[in-house]
């Protein structure tokens, strides 16, 4: 015949493998909680590591964009330098070939009205 184990017999076992694994299952706990700890800042780490990169990347495009914008302005600066020295310069032609007309329909004049 088998003993069977009575209320407080199996209550006692219980509470003995309660008392037993308590520590374990403490130190099992601390360890997932460290894991998930370690988890957590792996992962800020990671994000903060990505904003910086953004942040770099970002900023570098910044200066991209400003050195484009330079490189422009200069183009147009030397674009416009070089239309206003076209403008002087078509106007210096325009001003000679008006004294020239103006030389040649004097000296007409003259020889007009010079007698033969």
């Amino acid at each position: 015949m088998t003993h069977r184990p009575t209320p407080e017999e199996i209550a006692a076992e219980l509470m003995a493998t309660v008392a037993a694994n308590t520590p374990a299952r403490l130190a099992e706990r601390e360890r997932q909680e460290q894991s998930a700890s370690e988890t957590r800042k792996a992962a800020a780490a990671r994000r903060k590591a990505e904003r910086e990169r953004a942040a770099l990347v970002e900023e570098r495009e910044r200066q991209r964009e400003e050195r484009e914008a330079e490189r422009q302005r200069q183009r147009d600066d030397r674009r416009a330098a070089r239309q206003a020295e076209a403008d002087r310069l078509k106007q210096v032609k325009e001003e000679r070939a008006a004294r020239m007309r103006a030389a040649v329909e004097r000296e007409r004049q003259r020889t007009a009205s010079k007698p033969l």
